[in-house]
């Protein structure tokens, strides 16, 4: 099985690189003298010329690497081009935007979401036993401004041109109408960047909060769905399953079931897929990254209309040696016994290192364009060996202050995360 393509996608065609890619260095340095001033912001000035992604997007946002203390200057930017999508085996990428929106700067709560305080140069430190900034991932396009629709279109033209066919957004709180409302960073994805239709989406379930308030939040998410219907899908038998993700699937059974059996959490799994019914899909698959004993029993509720898979949020797997680095992760990854279960959607990631101040703590060292392309490879050739649906998630796409460089082009490494998964999995 494998997950479809929205009609509306074409074949890929990427464009050619323009005259302007050639002369990057001309698009991309606008405020050459701010920059100046700190040393370590710098930006890519001569990428490859065969990769097929436009760059003219006019000038990087925030310029001056957001140093401490000085007022955001966002730059103009051009409107993206449209984005389109072919690739072999549909990719998931997870989506956290949580830097740069207004509304964390309008917060009277802490705001460091917003002003990049662990991605400034003049934090210094080894971002390692001291608060440090790493200017390799300072993002291509700036330290932009998270809700801007152009910001965001770019983003996800560029995805799109990579071989990602849709983004997911784990919440464990769930997907709420909130998230609708005007001046949120979603509003302007959903409502306002025109290539937010060319990427699917996958919506969270809660798991969290009682079981009425799961319900009531799920329903919210399916009549999102309905307003919005480029929702990803899984294609099963010729039906079209619509895609969610949950964070904790145990959870969510303690919720409704007190972890006292499944009965009342599997009754709201095939409640959920009717309500997708009701609105033209063939039911729901469920994606969790705790799939505990629901999706241990999943082929129980298959002929229910509902698929429920195993999937890793941030790619660890048990046996895999992560504090040794990123290449000891992929040689000692197994994915046999990663991969064991039929109804396992394997995830990767592009990085996991985190940078303090943030207060998460990966620690896989030395990733590059090219360990990611090897994982990918091991993956895909468990994907092809061992029959498991044709489906990869990714983290991430923006989350370089927590996990590292991301699917977004970086200073360092240009567009080479997006390389190796186009010409890997695309």
């Amino acid at each position: 099985m494998r997950f479809t393509k929205p009609v509306r996608l074409a074949l890929r065609s990427l464009p050619v690189v323009l005259a302007s890619i050639l002369v990057l260095h001309r698009i991309v340095a606008g405020g050459p003298t701010q920059a100046s001033e700190h040393p370590g912001c710098s930006w890519p000035t001569t990428p490859a010329a065969d990769v097929p992604y436009r760059t003219d997007f006019g000038t990087p946002q925030n310029a001056a690497c957001a140093v401490s203390d000085v007022p955001f200057d966002f730059g103009r930017l051009d409107s993206p081009p449209a984005a389109t999508i072919d690739s072999g085996i549909d990719v998931v990428a997870h989506w956290y935007q949580g830097f740069g929106n207004e509304t964390s700067l309008a917060s009277s709560d802490w705001n460091g979401w917003y002003d990049w305080r662990w991605n400034k140069p003049d934090n210094t430190g080894d971002g390692v036993a001291a608060p440090g900034w790493d200017p390799s991932r300072a993002p291509l396009i700036g330290n932009y401004r998270g809700d801007d629709p152009d910001v965001l279109g770019w983003i996800a033209y560029w995805l799109a041109s990579g071989g990602v066919d849709a983004v997911s957004f784990p919440n464990a709180a769930g997907f709420s109408s909130s998230w609708s409302k005007d001046g949120t960073w979603s509003h302007a994805y959903f409502e306002e960047t025109p290539n937010a239709k060319a990427l699917g989406y996958v919506l969270p379930l809660a798991n969290k909060g009682g079981a009425a308030e799961i319900s009531r939040r799920a329903q919210e998410l399916v009549a999102f769905v309905a307003a919005h219907p480029w929702a990803h899908t899984e294609a099963v038998d010729g039906g079209r399953y619509a895609v969610v993700n949950v964070w904790d699937l145990e959870a969510l059974r303690g919720n409704f079931d007190n972890y006292q059996g499944s009965a009342k959490s599997t009754a709201f799994l095939r409640d959920l897929a009717d309500r997708f019914r009701s609105i033209g899909y063939d039911g729901v698959t469920v994606l969790a990254r705790n799939g505990g004993v629901i999706a241990a029993n999943a082929d129980s509720l298959r002929d229910d209309h509902v698929n429920v898979y195993f999937s890793s949020y941030d790619g660890k797997y048990a046996g895999a040696t992560t504090n040794d680095g990123y290449d000891a992760y992929v040689d000692s990854l197994d994915t046999t016994t990663a991969f064991g279960r039929q109804n396992t959607v394997p995830g990767v990631f592009t990085s996991l290192e985190t940078v303090k101040p943030h207060p998460s703590s990966y620690a896989v060292a030395g990733a590059s364009p090219e360990s990611f392309r090897r994982l990918l490879r091991k993956t895909v050739s468990a994907i092809d060996q061992q029959g498991l649906p044709r489906m990869i998630t990714v983290y991430n796409v923006s989350e370089w202050a927590e996990g590292g460089p991301g699917l977004i082009p970086n200073a360092q490494d240009g567009f080479g995360y997006l390389e190796a998964l186009r010409t890997t999995v695309g």
